[in-house]
């Protein structure tokens, strides 16, 4: 025969406790809530990668991946607002309690849903898999334009680059002042960084001083619809 007392259950009333204090749900929360739960925070990770990082995603690649998740952000937005139909469904009774208009609601959720999707998945996941897969690397791309101006928000000296066409993915940041209101369309930098199948990482970059160099690269850029060359490529072209 087994006695309990309360010195036998000492050990698993700290167990559970232990593992209760740990999670940052409520106890009694259901699992598919604690599931989407996760999954939003770590669609906030990839997120703030996506805003942060100083990578530029294959244009191709990018585009692909645009394209599927402008879908999934239909779909997950139609569904919202039908939910909404219902009154008592769980995101109309959290608008309620939360005092907001309902168009007010739907405009956010038509915005920010595709803009969160899009940086975190077509940006954040790439840019963490390039970093797994890259190796260091040096290329040669054109300036497409200069960007707003000098001083941003966030980081200052900021060009657009040829090859590159999509939002969030067609720029690169960090030229000096001096550099910024000397660069010209079609201006060629060398960029240092690290490169994959999935994009390049910019750590830095110089200018090339020689008149004739720029002409003759940038006009293979062009020659080849401005994908980027590597030092290797650019070798051999100026040698020929």
């Amino acid at each position: 025969m087994i006695i309990i007392t309360a010195k036998n259950l000492e050990p698993l009333i700290a167990h559970h406790t232990t593992r209760e204090s740990m999670s940052i749900y409520a106890p009694g929360t259901p699992t598919y809530k604690k599931v989407l739960g996760y999954i939003v925070m770590a669609q906030m990770v990839l997120f703030l990668v996506g805003v942060l990082t100083s990578t530029l995603i294959n244009d191709q690649l990018y585009a692909i991946l645009t394209a599927i998740i402008g879908l999934i952000s239909a779909v997950i937005v139609i569904l919202m607002v039908l939910s909404m139909k219902d009154e008592q469904s769980v995101l109309s009774l959290h608008i309620k309690e939360m005092r907001h208009k309902r168009w007010k609601a739907i405009l956010c959720i038509v915005i920010v849903i595709p803009v969160f999707l899009q940086i975190s998945l077509a940006k954040g996941l790439p840019v963490i898999i390039h970093h797994a897969i890259s190796d260091k690397a040096i290329i040669l791309n054109s300036v497409k334009e200069t960007r707003h101006g000098y001083k941003n928000k966030g980081p200052d000296g900021c060009v657009y680059i040829n090859g590159y066409r999509f939002w969030y993915n067609n720029f690169i940041c960090g030229l000096t002042e001096e550099d910024w209101y000397e660069v010209k369309p079609d201006d060629v930098l060398v960029l240092k960084g690290s490169k994959s199948a999935i994009g390049f990482s910019y750590q830095g970059y110089k200018k090339l001083t020689s008149s004739l160099l720029q002409q003759t690269i940038a006009e293979r850029l062009k020659q080849q619809g401005y994908k980027a060359l590597t030092l290797k490529e650019a070798q051999a072209l100026v040698s020929q």
